[in-house]
């Protein structure tokens, strides 16, 4: 008589197949049971995936976009140590911004040269505020000025304003400025705006 091996017991042609159901019951249910954990397991990794690709996507449409605008002219702060810049910054992204800080930097050394005095909690996407930054009169000198051709001094600056979005992911943005000694006045440089993105906060 031909037998065939199944699992732990030998399936005869000859057996009913109920039979063969009720004796190997445990080793089909045990096989049934690890295949709904894997299609489980499957679909669960699945969803989570989906969900995070959307969470993305989202996130990306509400990104905030800032830029440094205006400048006024270098002045004295209300302190003997410093001078002052009042900067616009604008928010021209889909998302607001949080945090916002403002930094400049030489291009020549690499150094910090003024910062603002305070940080923004919050900029609304389409909103414009204006931010203190304050440079010690000590940096305003030790900057690395160049004489162009009309006779005038300047040096190249860094703007960058540095924020998180709505998740806590960090982002920064990096304008040229052109700085004058001689009127204490900083121009933004066309066409120098870097946008960068950042790791999440925690």
């Amino acid at each position: 008589m031909q037998r065939i091996c199944v699992g732990l017991r030998y399936f005869d042609k000859h057996m009913d197949l109920l039979d063969f159901f009720n004796v190997n019951g445990g080793a089909i249910q045990g096989f049934s049971t690890l295949v709904l954990v894997f299609i489980t397991s499957y679909y669960a990794w699945q969803t989570r995936k989906m969900t995070l690709q959307m969470m993305l996507q989202r996130e990306d449409e509400m990104l905030p976009i800032v830029v440094l605008g205006s400048f006024n002219n270098i002045h004295e702060a209300d302190n003997p140590t410093d001078y002052c810049i009042h900067c616009r910054i604008r928010n021209i992204g889909n998302g607001p911004a949080l945090n916002l800080l403002v930094r400049f930097y030489d291009t020549n050394n690499k150094s910090l040269v003024a910062q603002s005095k305070d940080k923004i909690d919050f900029l609304e996407r389409g909103v414009s505020e204006e931010t203190t930054i304050h440079m010690p009169i000590s940096s305003f000198g030790e900057i690395d000025y160049r004489q162009d051709k009309k006779g005038r001094f300047s040096a190249l600056l860094i703007g960058e304003v540095e924020f998180v979005n709505f998740r806590g992911r960090a982002f920064s943005a990096s304008q040229e400025l052109t700085l004058y000694k001689d009127i204490m006045e900083i121009l933004p440089i066309k066409g120098s705006y870097k946008f960068n993105s950042g790791s999440t906060n925690g």
